[in-house]
């Protein structure tokens, strides 16, 4: 991106009022990061892959030989780093005569201090980005899948020791259904009955975040809050603050991430916080990070940001989609 015609109308005689929008655009900060840990690859494509503890033992009688028990290892992972890069060029000349224009006496109307402080958003929207399309693109595959290959949001993930599938999504015969109470109790007690690569099932879930895209905010929110539930009786909401400490569910909220797009916008998706530590990590090699110089042949300023990272989901059961369209599953 070079600034020498974009900053023109900056240091025009007739322009006598900047103000500077980057300041509240999405990608002037992170969103989301309490959903993932961080992790640090070795090498570019590093593989990784988890392990399930062991089954349930076997009865056995008296005198019998003890039975076999393993671990079971989880599908092997191989990254596949991305690289995202922005260069933004500023002509000595604007410096200097964006440097004037705080001199003069309409100084306060300008608040476009320095062209280039802004120069790590484009790749902070990045991370926000990639972030975003793993949710609203997680029921296909051509984005991101687990190790199994199967797509992230799906019924047919495979069990290596039972040879069976299990899912986080609704169940096969149900809907995708919409972000109401009910939606999200049954989320949940299918978040419960998800299970690891040997057949046993995961602890409950005790801390979640329902992740939404701005359309649904309000509604996540009164979902969580509301006391009662919309029935003739009035019963307590099955998603309402009381049921969910006597379920032992004492930490839940709402993460939006505005980059879902609008026409996503009855997607749902709820995350585990305590599974996602071990099952959704982003790979980083460097976050975004700049280097600036002066180039003295053409009299420019450069600032050259990349950064380099990959979100990885070894396993998919710490999340569970629904795109809310109620269309058959």
């Amino acid at each position: 991106m070079n600034t020498k015609t974009t900053f023109s109308q900056a240091v025009s005689a007739s322009v006598r009022a900047l103000w500077d929008l980057g300041v509240s655009e999405i990608s002037n900060s992170l969103y989301g990061t309490e959903l993932f840990n961080i992790y640090d690859p070795t090498a570019t494509n590093e593989q990784l892959t988890n392990t399930s503890g062991p089954a349930y033992g076997v009865l056995t009688p008296e005198g019998g030989e003890y039975a076999t028990n393993d671990l079971y290892k989880g599908y092997p992972y191989t990254l596949q780093l991305r690289k995202f890069t922005s260069k933004m060029v500023i002509s000595e000349e604007a410096q200097h005569f964006l440097a004037k224009q705080h001199e003069q006496g309409v100084k306060s109307y300008f608040t476009l201090n320095n062209p280039v402080e802004h120069a790590l958003n484009a790749l902070i929207g990045n991370h926000n980005f990639e972030l975003a399309k793993m949710f609203y693109l997680g029921f296909g595959t051509t984005n991101i899948t687990p190790g199994d290959a199967v797509a992230l949001f799906s019924n047919s993930h495979p069990i290596r020791r039972t040879g069976g599938t299990s899912g986080n999504m609704f169940a096969s015969g149900d809907t995708q259904r919409a972000l109401t109470v009910d939606a999200v109790k049954v989320a949940l007690d299918r978040m419960n009955r998800a299970l690891s690569q040997n057949g046993v099932q995961f602890r409950k879930v005790k801390r979640f975040r329902i992740v939404t895209p701005v359309e649904l905010e309000a509604d996540a929110h009164r979902v969580l809050l509301s006391m009662y539930g919309p029935s003739g009786n009035m019963n307590l909401s099955l998603a309402g603050p009381d049921v969910m400490d006597a379920r032992g569910i004492p930490d839940r909220g709402v993460v939006v991430l505005p980059d879902i797009p609008s026409s996503y916008s009855t997607y749902w998706f709820i995350v585990d916080l305590d599974r996602a530590a071990n099952q959704f990590w982003k790979a980083q090699a460097w976050g975004p990070r700049m280097v600036s110089e002066n180039e003295p042949s053409n009299g420019s300023f450069e600032t050259d940001c990349s950064t380099l990272f990959q979100f990885v989901v070894p396993y998919w059961a710490f999340c569970f989609g629904s795109t809310g369209t109620g269309a058959a599953i």
